[in-house]
């Protein structure tokens, strides 16, 4: 009995070692793969890949408003910081339709590569015209175009290009907004683009990956965020980001106003052309002013069934008059 008081006695008095605290392993940071980097590309709007509108009749005045309405063909030319010297850079683009098309660009800052992508796009527009006529458009980077300060990755501008270029991927959309894309490219991999699910976005991605895969494949593995816009669109995409939205939105209004404006030149043209011929036929008519007047008919008339769709796309601060023009009120409608 004894001694086990004195036990437990010892017990009492022994200090209790104390217990260790867990070890708790710190997270480790999660690295990217080896050799792995995403970017984000310059917007691309795909009303560039549409073809040049047909002006008639071609004046000053109409090719002056002709290539306002074309300004995002012109300004893709200095998307990639290889066409600028500067981030300031511009162009004036002359542009003088005779026997032959020539354009004298004045370059700000804009480099060979510039200055000869602005001369195709003039070529482009296929302009005719017995008489001489000169217009001057002033060109300059779209709003997000990359520094050209900052050391892009060669291989991201030269995804955004093969892009660009695959205009026929681009012709299912129409009018309709076009999906925001996310291509993933590798050294060993094959091109993959993820857009949204929908019928239209499957047919663009199916169709990018295989122009992509045509093109030759980056050193690196490459994640590229490529914002898409269509200035002819009728509204903003769903899976776009609020910024990408905005710049939709912006691109959309300035093209209505651009279409809008064209629209009422020619209008006016058309009327001046027509009323010295309406007033000679009033007088003594022929078979070669009827088929005069019914050329130039067929003219106004298209463009006078356009105004209303555009007026009410535009949403001029001003009253538009669409009524038709009674120049032609006598001509049968051609079928």
């Amino acid at each position: 009995m004894r001694c086990s008081l004195l036990l437990l006695l010892a017990a009492a008095c022994t200090t209790p070692k104390p217990t260790p605290d867990p070890v708790v392993e710190k997270p480790q940071p999660i690295t990217a793969k080896a050799n792995a980097v995403r970017a984000r590309a310059m917007p691309f709007d795909v009303s560039v890949c549409a073809k040049p509108v047909t002006v008639r009749p071609l004046t000053r005045e109409t090719l002056s408003a002709a290539l306002v309405l074309e300004q995002p063909r012109f300004a893709e030319c200095l998307a990639s910081p290889t066409s600028r010297e500067k981030d300031d850079a511009s162009a004036e683009v002359e542009v003088s339709v005779a026997a032959a098309v020539t354009a004298k660009v004045t370059p700000r800052n804009v480099g060979p590569e510039g200055v000869s992508c602005l001369e195709q796009r003039v070529q482009q527009l296929a302009l005719t015209h017995p008489a001489t006529l000169t217009s001057t458009l002033t060109v300059a980077p779209a709003a997000g175009a990359p520094s050209t300060a900052a050391q892009l990755l060669p291989e991201v501008n030269a995804v955004r290009a093969a892009v660009a270029s695959a205009c026929n991927c681009f012709e299912p959309l129409g009018l309709n907004a076009p999906p925001q894309l996310v291509l993933k490219l590798g050294p060993a991999s094959a091109p993959d683009v993820v857009t949204a699910s929908d019928p239209l976005a499957d047919k663009v991605e199916r169709c990018l990956e295989q122009a992509l895969a045509e093109f030759p494949r980056p050193s690196l593995e490459l994640t590229v965020d490529l914002p898409l816009l269509n200035s002819d669109a009728n509204q903003e995409s769903p899976d776009a980001s609020d910024e990408v939205v905005t710049t939709q939105r912006e691109a959309m209004k300035r093209r209505a106003a651009a279409k809008l404006n064209l629209l009422l030149v020619q209008r006016t043209a058309l009327v001046k052309q027509l009323e010295p011929i309406a007033q000679s036929y009033k007088r003594k008519p022929t078979p070669s002013l009827m088929k005069q007047r019914i050329a130039l008919c067929g003219d106004l008339r298209a463009v006078e069934d356009a105004l209303p769709a555009a007026v009410e796309r535009a949403a001029p601060s001003k009253p538009v008059d669409t009524e038709p023009s009674q120049l032609c009120a006598s001509v049968k409608r051609e079928e």
